[in-house]
């Protein structure tokens, strides 16, 4: 299981936090958000609406960067502030 932690107008769509089931072991973090998006067409549309980067355990990663199962993906879209 991979969990997934949304914030800004995503968290308002998806929650704060959503844990999803994946037949992979390993798999990338490209390769988890489509499956997600394939399973909730609504975050597909939001997904498409905004610039996000990911982060991995708190570190930020690009889409190919391999999750395993415990990990947990922040989808971060942009920040502004002081």
């Amino acid at each position: 299981m991979v969990r997934f932690a949304f914030y800004g107008k995503l968290a308002d769509l998806m929650g704060r936090r959503c844990d999803f089931e994946c037949a992979q072991q390993k798999i990338s973090v490209g390769a988890a958000i489509a499956l997600l998006c394939e399973t909730d067409p609504a975050f597909k549309e939001a997904l498409l609406r905004t610039t996000v980067k990911f982060a991995v355990n708190d570190v930020i990663v690009e889409t190919e960067f391999i999750v395993a199962a415990g990990d947990e993906i922040a989808v971060l879209p942009p920040f502004s502030g002081g």
